[in-house]
């Protein structure tokens, strides 16, 4: 196939531009709530970061060119200027491979944006090895454009040799120290998953080695709390539930994590609103699947189980999720997340049709406001 070919097959699969409204979203609180859903990326999409800019401008960090498991998979950004209405074709993430997968993006306070991820090189003739025992490269990658070109990405020595990975959103601490969640794995021997954060003091220049919270877990959220508090959610490698504990001490010791959601509720995603709040979004991989949440009035000491968002129930399998939080100056919160497929639309010729038929693998985000998240 020629370039020119192949590229015009690269922006028709992404559909950015072409329909911007996925379908319209109700927001479950207490009361029903109009909501907005805009569609990201088509046919792919997975495990998405989504970054707000010191600009204004939002990021999206995710997985394309391949299913959930795939050699071909590559990390690639888009970014939206408009609030999130309308996503740019992607900007690759240095597509060398095999298999880059689970990003972990944030910005430093320098505002250079890092994303981190790992290769995950465990193929045998081209069929993945779902016990991987063996190490994998977590590298790191730069972008001081706004997510349009990044820098080829490098080893982070203090874990090299470890079989583990990244995740989720690189947190700040007020000091400006950069923690960016990492779990390890232990394949074959309890506890199988060990969570935990990397930590740098010179904006992702150099990195700490792995700093234990807690055994048996691994996918998790870090949020500094304006009390000097760290508040980690993190997901349950048995149950697969998700749990807080939090630190006092700048994450060298932590409380016993506490399960807040129900089985099969992961992974999770902090973000602290403009009013104090803490909200937590996370994968519901129970029927009807899709994205829920919590928020917390005293910023994660408890929750309100009874008081639960459901921003998506239409995914038809339990491969769906992965919800990454930002709120803009007005107020409102978009929430992004991936589904391998979702009922009720698709796409057409001149629109997105409604009805019966289904979405592939797709990235989207859910536009609401925080005034219409319920009290804890």
């Amino acid at each position: 196939m020629a370039s020119s070919e192949a590229a015009a097959d690269a922006r028709e699969a992404w559909q950015t531009s072409r329909f911007r409204q996925v379908a319209p979203a109700t927001l479950e609180i207490h009361r029903e709530r109009e909501a907005e859903r805009f569609l990201v990326v088509n046919a792919g999409g997975y495990w998405p970061v989504l970054t707000l800019l010191p600009t204004g401008r939002l990021v999206i960090v995710s997985r394309t060119d391949d299913f959930h498991l795939g050699q071909r998979g590559r990390l690639a950004a888009v970014v939206s200027d408009d609030g999130g209405e309308s996503w740019s074709y992607p900007f690759y993430i240095d597509p060398r491979g095999p298999d880059d997968r689970n990003p972990a993006v944030g910005v430093t306070p320098d505002g250079t944006m890092l994303c981190a991820f790992y290769r995950a090189d465990c193929y045998e003739n081209g069929v993945y090895d779902r016990i991987h025992n063996r190490p994998f490269d977590v590298v790191l990658s730069r972008s001081e454009d706004g997510g349009e070109t990044w820098s080829q990405a490098e080893p982070i020595a203090s874990v090299a040799g470890e079989n583990g990975g990244v995740f989720g959103r690189i947190a700040v601490t007020p000091g400006g120290d950069l923690l960016m969640p990492h779990y390890k794995y232990y394949p074959t021997a309890p506890p199988y998953r060990e969570t935990g954060f990397l930590q740098s003091g010179d904006n992702g220049r150099t990195w700490s080695a792995h700093r234990q919270i807690a055994e048996g877990y691994s996918e998790m959220s870090l949020l500094p709390l304006p009390d000097g508090r760290l508040l980690a959610a993190m997901r349950s490698y048995g149950e697969q539930h998700t749990a807080t504990a939090e630190s006092s001490d700048g994450g060298a010791t932590w409380t016993e994590p506490r399960p807040v959601t129900g089985p099969n509720e992961h992974p999770p995603d902090l973000l602290l609103l403009a009013d104090g709040r803490v909200l937590l979004t996370y994968g519901h991989r129970l029927a009807p699947f899709g994205v829920r949440g919590m928020v917390s009035d005293d910023q994660g000491r408890s929750w309100d189980p009874d008081a639960k968002l459901v921003l998506v129930a239409d995914s038809v399998t339990r491969d769906c999720g992965y919800p990454s939080s930002v709120q803009l100056a007005d107020g409102s919160i978009l929430t992004a997340y991936y589904a391998v497929e979702s009922r009720g639309f698709w796409p057409g010729s001149y629109g997105w049709h409604h009805g019966e038929g289904t979405l592939g693998p797709h990235c989207a985000v859910v536009k609401y406001h925080a005034d219409d998240l319920p009290a804890a």
